[in-house]
């Protein structure tokens, strides 16, 4: 079905609808302003119902939608990248067991996912912090998966690969620079 297309202030109406958190009432007050409140809520509810403004807002809404998932699955992978990818060598050290960098630089560096839990084991002589950190292997089979459900794991000719994954290790500074690129 074609809607017809909107006037500019039936476009100004639906922008501001969309924008001031679907309140009908006032968008049109603020684009019809010697309307009264009870003719704004009226008019608005009135042109909420005409199927091109509804076209209008389905489709905004879908392109914001679209918008919001590609941002998610970008998120998740760098994710699951870095909990996949990360050098404990990085954050503890190997000889002491003892941390090597700070909250703040591992959060800096985006490793701070990277740790799953941190426990404190007080006793009468000492204090103990255990950090559980990310299982890589299953951050790499749930990356794998996410990208076959999410259609990124496709080959050029369209066909899943799910028999090869080729892992190169980096850092998580060469992630994240590659991710920046």
């Amino acid at each position: 079905m074609s809607s017809k297309p909107l006037s500019t202030k039936d476009r100004a109406f639906a922008d501001e609808y969309l924008s001031n958190g679907y309140n009908a009432t006032a968008a049109y007050s603020k684009t019809h302003p010697n309307a009264t409140i009870d003719s704004a809520r009226a008019q608005g509810c009135e042109t909420l119902a005409r199927p091109n403004i509804r076209e209008y807002l389905r489709k905004a809404a879908e392109e914001s939608l679209d918008k919001v998932k590609d941002t998610l699955k970008k998120r998740i992978i760098e994710k699951y990248m870095v909990r996949a990818f990360y050098d404990i060598d990085e954050i503890i050290d190997p000889e002491t067991g003892t941390m090597i960098i700070s909250k703040e630089e591992l959060k800096a560096r985006g490793l701070s996912c990277v740790i799953d839990s941190i426990n404190r084991k007080d006793t009468k002589d000492a204090s103990n912090i255990e950090y559980k950190f990310a299982d890589r292997d299953k951050a790499l089979a749930e990356l794998m998966k996410f990208m076959q459900v999410t259609g990124l794991g496709e080959v050029e000719d369209g066909e899943t690969s799910k028999d090869v994954f080729v892992v190169h290790k980096v850092s998580a500074q060469e992630w994240a620079d590659f991710i920046r690129r």
